[in-house]
């Protein structure tokens, strides 16, 4: 045991060693690969990723840097699934996982990788089960649809938008499914005052209530024409250091923007003027969180080729925060998602992108935050990657809040990576593909594990999608994730063993009847422990709409506190572990 525990110091020590920039990783490149400026991946202790990069004077490589921390505690893994009953593995880009019957288990919403496409269902089955019903086509639609789901119109039963490209005389049409109940969904006309789109197609599609009139607004991210990319590559992609890589291009001044839809009591209507220019080429995701602590809820774009945007909501409408949070030089984002990472009852960003990923840390009072990727080591692992898809939540069980993310490409070098960000060149090289999950550890940093392998080398897949839920009724997360072309569906069952947890869901009255925006917080001795909002996951692919906790040991919890979108919060006391809640607004 001594042993051990000795053993377990060296490497915590040798890890800060590495944070702070002089790990000893070992590497197979030698200094004829050694290009003054190039980085290159490594491995540090324990298996983590970090960096190298070629001295100046082409010597050899600097010693690895930048790796995450070595796990404190073993932790089970995710197995694929994917081989389960009626599963479908080849997909498109709509993805969500929802109670859509309320019958208890999470049904699956998928589109076909096929073209022309489908939109159908999977009924969740006891145990993680998903079986296709006998009649699952919701349509036939032009491929690569987007969706979100929602009630939209109040009825207590979740609906369904699709977003199209190829249907409609303008490229692309919005279209809305009622939910009728048992899985029956009925197409409704007449429901968009302009369904039709003239963009090549749509990208990221969230929902939210931006006027807090209680009904689900929405929001279509656009993919726009840039200046720029075409015919002067090498000036759009490039790497200003090892934690920033940049694809900032000239705008288009005709890029209209993403559109907005305002609910009026089920029937949607373009809202011009809600959101302020300038506007990104495409938005890839979308995130709803109060950053700024205001009580008022906050819209979040992750946006390609262009700075993420972040709009706060003020008495005097929406505007560009981009600049008070200290985030108005990160850009190219492929998908972005909010938690509390490291315990300070404030909201986090994690966004990721082509290149090295972003992890935010806010402030309690809402002000500017810290970029804290590179020396927490998750800059460093998701380096070589094209990132996608990310997922904030307590994927352990352990009271802290853990990150997913979809790895959609990988190469070897930065030169690879703006190559292929570029489409200047062929890739040279690619290693093989995983998804990552990177364990909190005591809000002390991450270790990271390497998902179950995709089991295919394409080196210009660059798209990906995810969602999470309890599929199975253990009370842990599973995780549904695409990457491909076409995309390829895996289902990771969550293998983590028996411990303790509790769902919050929450239904609105004044607020929105989903609870978007809704914050759910855990409250010991009248400290906030855990925080969450319901929403704030938004990377193409749509995870279930409930606030998930991991208790630790813990059996009960002394206060859960729900802050509606009203700015009114709520409280339930003395809650017991292992079930699921549901809180109306009163």
């Amino acid at each position: 045991m001594l042993r051990r525990r000795l053993v377990a110091l060296l490497a915590r020590a040798a890890v800060a060693v590495c944070i702070l920039g002089s790990c000893g990783g070992d590497s197979a490149n030698t200094p004829r690969n050694c290009v003054p400026g190039r980085t290159i991946p490594c491995t540090c202790a324990e298996g983590a990723s970090g960096l190298q990069t070629c001295l100046a004077d082409g010597s050899g490589f600097e010693e690895c840097t930048s790796c995450a921390l070595p796990p404190a505690v073993e932790r089970a893994g995710f197995i694929d699934a994917s081989g389960q009953a009626g599963f479908l593995t080849e997909g498109g880009s709509c993805l969500a996982l929802e109670d859509f019957d309320r019958d208890g288990t999470i049904d699956l919403l998928f589109s076909g990788g096929s073209f022309p496409s489908t939109i159908g269902l999977y009924r969740g089955a006891p145990g993680g089960n998903f079986q296709k019903p006998a009649a699952s086509t919701l349509g036939a639609v032009a491929y690569s649809p987007k969706c979100v789901t929602g009630d939209f119109d109040n009825d207590g039963l979740t609906d369904i938008v699709t977003v199209m490209a190829g249907k409609g005389p303008s490229g692309t049409a919005a279209e809305f499914w009622k939910n009728l109940g048992g899985l029956q969904f009925q197409l409704l006309e007449s429901v968009f005052d302009q369904p039709y789109f003239s963009d090549q197609f749509v990208v990221g599609v969230g929902a939210w209530d931006y006027d807090h009139d209680g009904w689900l607004d929405l929001v279509v991210g656009r993919l726009n024409p840039v200046s720029g990319a075409i015919g002067n590559p090498a000036d759009v992609c490039k790497f200003t250091s090892p934690a920033d890589f940049r694809c900032l291009v000239v705008m288009n001044p005709a890029n209209p923007g993403p559109r907005v839809f305002r609910n009026d009591k089920g029937k949607f209507k373009v809202a011009e003027g809600v959101l302020k220019p300038p506007y990104p080429a495409t938005t890839n995701a979308i995130a709803i969180a109060d950053l700024n602590r205001d009580g008022k809820t906050d819209l979040l774009l992750s946006n390609d080729y262009y700075i993420n945007h972040i709009h706060l909501s003020t008495p005097e409408g929406y505007v560009h925060g981009e600049e008070f949070l200290g985030m108005a030089d990160y850009n190219h984002g492929m998908g972005i998602t909010v938690g509390d990472f490291n315990g300070d009852q404030a909201l986090d960003i994690y966004s990721v992108d082509v290149g090295p990923s972003n992890l935010w840390f806010g402030q309690p009072n809402g002000g500017a935050m810290a970029n804290r990727a590179l020396d927490l080591g998750i800059a460093a692992a998701t380096h070589f990657h094209s990132n996608w898809a990310p997922l904030a939540e307590d994927f352990d069980l352990d009271g802290r809040t853990d990150l997913f993310v979809a790895a959609a490409a990988v190469v070897t070098n930065d030169e690879d990576m703006v190559r292929m960000a570029n489409s200047s060149g062929k890739i040279q090289e690619v290693v093989p593909q995983y998804d990552m999950i990177f364990w909190n550890e005591q809000h002390k940093g991450f270790s990271q594990t390497k998902l179950p392998h995709r089991g295919y080398p394409i080196p210009n897949v660059i798209h990906a999608v995810s969602a999470t839920a309890d599929t199975d009724g253990d009370g842990d997360l599973d995780i549904v994730v695409g990457a491909g072309t076409p995309l390829q569906f895996r289902y990771l069952k969550n293998q983590q063993q028996p411990g303790r947890w509790l769902v919050v869901d929450v239904e609105g009255t004044a607020s929105n009847r989903d609870g978007v925006g809704v914050e759910v917080s855990l409250v010991e001795k009248g400290t906030v422990q855990q925080l969450r909002t319901i929403g704030g996951q938004g990377s193409l692919g749509q995870s279930w709409r409930r606030a998930h906790f991991g208790l630790g040991n813990r059996d009960s919890v002394e206060e859960v506190r729900v802050r509606w979108t009203t700015g009114k919060t709520q409280s339930v006391k003395n809650v017991k572990a292992n079930q699921t809640i549901l809180v109306v607004e009163e």
